[in-house]
């Protein structure tokens, strides 16, 4: 049988505490939470016993490695029966643990009569102090239960919280360290008036209430070896963090901050030049604003160039500029054009429907044609720029000489108390440098060919064109135009267009001209499942296409159709296959369709299909081609004489 039992250590006084109130941890990985969870079933026996722990968010509970995932490793063992629906866990006795959080201040009140025995908070400093207090009220036993009402605490150190002021006592004023000799050390308190009386353990009110007792007992990750030997390199990443986070998480001080500057200008190395074959990102930090007077101080437009090669980090330049809207978008357009179509566009959406309006707008028109990553940033920009303010602290983010240099520098020596725009553009371009997740990451926007192959006078080839249009959910349209040539094994694609007028009526004609205008005569038209959705009364897209098609070439007998058996995760790994094997040629008139296929990229695990009609379109005619069986593992030269005139039939 496993034997469940607190380490020996912090943890152990953690669980042997005869305070009322116990605050455990100042540190990362010093076993808080499994702690909580073994003392929450100290009185599991007792049919009248009940608790509650709570976390500020539902998602802390749940996610991966959460408390419900760890309460699994130990309540079963203890025949608990879980009631995964309501965050509870029932013990034979009838006694039950239940999980809940406190997103909002007024989530409090939903407790209101409630009757707790045990009450647990993990990580305290994302409460409110008001939160705490009220519900410590509520930690009572119910009507039948002799066990004394308790509460444990779980945190880490957070220097402007009020819980730093309640174990004041506890840690040291000049280091902000825990005093160790006052580690597990009982004192006890009233509140008067929301202040906190510390008195004597005999000390009684008018009414004759005694006090209530507190303590506070620190751990640190080298108390917690199970731990340590589990994941033996998350030591490792906390002394890779900035140095606030690696104080707090690592050393449990209890009183360092940002407010002296996340960053030291003597961190960075200013450099001539970078080095050879570095990709290079330019990352928008938009600010559309111009000072309407002299103590008028808006956010700045800020653009960072930067680029990883060996684990560094290089800030090639950074523009900054307060102007409107349209000369914003002039700057941009024309920056985009000095820094070359090989350096890749990062973008933030803000959030909102107009952000993503707005990024669609420089993404399509200011932008059309360069390779554009739209991005939505989380967490503020503190939280952002943590994983390369450590890269700089330890000497690897350099600076090439420009005038750029001091103004950047100026405001990475205030962050975060003072402008943050620049700061926050290369922790953006920092994001999208040290992330693969390019869908066809072999396809560069640079690898688009003139193609001035006569496919209609060659004789020698036996070819297939195709269409593939798609409607996007917004009912734009993106069409491409592609030929197969079976001699070579390869896929040229040497058409695109899209059109963004929401009313079929209005354009579907407008498309169809646009085919008639084309330079060849597709001979297979695909179309995704969007098109041929009919709705009450209304005829699908589909129909309106055929109808309009027919009447404008009707002697042309395209086959237009459903993209059937139309599978993307297989036709991505085809195109990836494809593109590093040179088997798709993208024409330089297709710059707009290039820029989507090189900057194609996955979100939460699957592709990000949002205004990406060009790589859809391009999917749907790679799964043609493998359902026709025209793709080979390796292209060869075939006899047309004796194979492939089936193949090319239009009624396949």
């Amino acid at each position: 049988m496993e034997e469940i039992r607190p380490q020996p250590g912090p943890q152990e006084d953690f669980l042997s505490s005869s305070a009322d109130i116990v605050i455990f941890g100042g540190a990362a990985f010093g076993g808080k939470s499994y702690g909580l969870l073994l003392e929450s079933t100290r009185h599991i026996g007792n049919s009248r016993y009940n608790g509650v722990i709570f976390r500020r968010e539902s998602p802390q509970i749940t996610s991966g490695g959460g408390l419900w995932d760890t309460a699994s490793q130990i309540y079963p063992h203890l025949n608990g029966e879980p009631k995964e629906h309501k965050l509870t866990y029932i013990f034979p006795s009838n006694a039950y643990i239940k999980f809940t959080h406190l997103q909002h201040e007024s989530d409090k009140l939903n407790h209101q009569g409630a009757q707790y025995v045990f009450m647990g908070f993990d990580e305290l400093t994302h409460f409110t102090s008001g939160q705490f207090w009220y519900l410590l009220t509520r930690n009572r036993p119910p009507d039948g239960c002799n066990i004394r009402p308790y509460c444990r605490c779980t945190t880490n150190p957070e220097a402007d919280s009020w819980v730093r002021d309640l174990i004041a006592w506890w840690i040291d004023e000049d280091t902000g360290y825990a005093i160790l000799e006052r580690s597990g050390v009982i004192r006890y308190f009233t509140r008067i008036d929301d202040d906190i009386i510390w008195v004597d353990k005999d000390w009684t009110d008018e009414e004759k209430n005694r006090p209530r007792s507190i303590t506070f007992i620190p751990s640190y990750i080298e108390n917690n070896p199970k731990g340590m030997a589990s994941d033996p390199m998350y030591k490792s990443n906390l002394q890779a963090q900035d140095k606030v986070t690696r104080e707090r998480l690592l050393k449990g001080n209890w009183n360092i901050t940002y407010k002296g500057g996340m960053f030291n200008p003597d961190w960075f190395k200013i450099i001539n030049s970078a080095p050879e074959n570095i990709k290079w990102i330019r990352y928008w930090d938009r600010a559309a604003t111009i000072p309407t007077d002299e103590e008028d101080d808006p956010d700045w437009n800020a653009g960072a160039k930067i680029g990883m090669h060996g684990g560094e980090l290089y800030i090639a330049d950074v523009k900054r500029f307060r102007e409107t809207s349209a000369k914003c978008e002039e700057i941009i357009s024309e920056t985009a054009k000095e820094d070359g179509y090989d350096t890749t566009i990062g973008y933030e959406i803000e959030p909102g429907s107009s952000g993503i309006e707005i990024a669609a707008h420089y993404q399509l028109n200011v932008l059309k044609g360069f390779e554009v990553q739209l991005d939505r940033p989380s967490g503020n920009k503190v939280e952002r720029c943590r994983p390369w303010c450590a890269l700089a602290e330890h000497g690897h983010v350099y600076l090439i000489k420009g005038k750029w240099n001091m103004p950047f520098l100026a405001e990475a020596g205030s962050f975060p108390f003072s402008k943050k725009d620049q700061i926050d553009a290369v922790s953006g371009g920092y994001k999208l440098a040290t992330r693969d997740k390019h869908v066809w990451p072999f396809f560069k926007l640079s690898d688009t060919h003139l193609l001035n192959i006569n496919w209609k006078e060659t004789g020698r080839y036996k070819t297939l064109h195709y269409g593939s249009i798609v409607q996007m959910k917004d009912l734009s349209v993106w069409f491409i135009e592609a030929l197969w040539d079976d001699v070579e094994g390869k896929l040229f694609v040497y058409g695109c267009w899209s059109a963004d007028e929401a009313n079929p009526v209005i354009q579907v004609p407008l498309i169809v001209i646009r085919m008639q205008q084309t330079k060849y005569i597709t001979e297979n038209i695909l179309a995704n499942s969007q098109m041929f959705k009919e709705e009450a009364r209304i005829k699908s897209v589909a129909s309106m296409y055929r109808r309009e098609y027919r009447a404008v070439l009707p002697s042309i007998p395209v086959g237009f159709r459903e993209a059937i058996k139309y599978d993307q995760m297989g036709a991505i790994v085809i195109g990836n296959q494809m593109f590093g094997r040179k088997q798709i040629y993208v024409s330089h008139d297709c710059k707009e369709a290039a820029r989507q296929f090189a900057s194609w990229t996955v979100d939460k695990g699957k592709p990000n299909d949002q205004d990406n009609g060009y790589c859809i379109a391009l999917c749907q005619i790679i799964s043609e081609l493998k359902r026709r069986e025209l793709i080979d593992k390796k292209p060869k030269e075939r006899d047309y004489d004796t194979v492939v005139e089936k193949r090319f039939s239009r009624n396949c």
